[in-house]
């Protein structure tokens, strides 16, 4: 249940059987490289803000919302190394109003 579905990042990483990723690695990468959002609008967490004449793109995973599994979205700088800039997961949105969420955010970063 935890895997399929996870409450927290580390859940998602949990199986029944042989771990492809090390807990303890994740843990420290995470102490290590982690870091707080500048930002918090709604749902999404702002890391970095569009930067002139950088390159970004989008990914979006929908569900059902309404309590269920949550829409989810990601925000990457590809200019130089590939990077998160902004995050986003509600699972008490409709897949038609998420939907607004990214035109919106998607504007933003170009």
């Amino acid at each position: 249940m935890r895997q399929e579905f996870p409450t927290t990042p580390e859940e998602a990483f949990v199986t029944s059987g042989k771990k492809l990723f090390d807990q303890l690695i994740v843990a420290l990468h995470k102490e290590r490289y982690g870091r707080q959002p500048l930002e918090t609008i709604g749902k999404w967490k702002i890391y970095e803000w569009k930067l002139a004449g950088h390159y970004y793109a989008m990914g979006a995973d929908t569900s059902e919302g309404i309590g269920r599994e949550a829409n989810t979205a990601v925000i990457w700088d590809f200019t130089y190394r590939p990077k998160v800039v902004a995050t986003y997961r509600n699972d008490s949105i409709a897949p038609d109003a998420f939907a607004f969420e990214l035109k919106e955010m998607g504007n933003k970063y170009g």
